[in-house]
């Protein structure tokens, strides 16, 4: 008789990255992250960037012509470069959010390796400087029972990535 772990979840992640493609961006970061298994197939992870931007930049020197000329005139963001004075800087509007979805029926694992490979996962995504604001993530063991995950910050230390916590329901 086979052993069934199934978990679903969504993480809200700010990476605060300016990026013309945010869900590629991630996408390829996710390739190098760890797995979270079973014996037939992994979970599946989605990345679903948010609508519209939450950025916006004035002066988009990283994606200008002129990139190349900059020259930084002082500590204040001063600059001067070799664009023309009639010459209009790009400007750039961005999405730094995006919500990663988990979702697998794991074959042949229980409950607590599938905590592991979960918290495994977040802190792959917490090491690469990506903030979690929110997230929901829920185990249901077929023989242990079902867990849900919370994330206990230090709200006085913005470094702090957190304390993961389980509770049994």
């Amino acid at each position: 008789m086979s052993r069934w772990t199934h978990v679903i979840g969504s993480l809200y992640i700010e990476t605060y990255k300016e990026e013309d493609d945010i869900k590629k961006f991630v996408e390829n970061i996710l390739k190098n992250a760890p797995k979270i298994t079973g014996s037939e197939k992994d979970a599946d992870i989605f990345v679903n960037p948010l609508s519209g931007h939450n950025t916006w930049i004035s002066c988009d020197c990283e994606r200008c012509v002129y990139k190349d000329t900059i020259v930084h005139l002082d500590e204040e963001g001063d600059f001067q470069c070799d664009a023309e004075n009639t010459f209009e800087c790009p400007e750039g509007n961005y999405q730094t959010c995006v919500v990663i979805t988990i979702v697998g029926d794991l074959r042949d694992k229980n409950g607590a390796e599938t905590k592991n490979e979960v918290e495994n996962f977040i802190r792959f995504l917490q090491s690469n400087d990506f903030d979690i604001d929110y997230c929901s993530i829920f185990i249901r063991d077929d023989w242990d029972g079902d867990y849900s995950l919370k994330i206990k910050y230090n709200e006085e230390d913005y470094s702090d990535k957190g304390e993961i916590l389980w509770d049994k329901k």
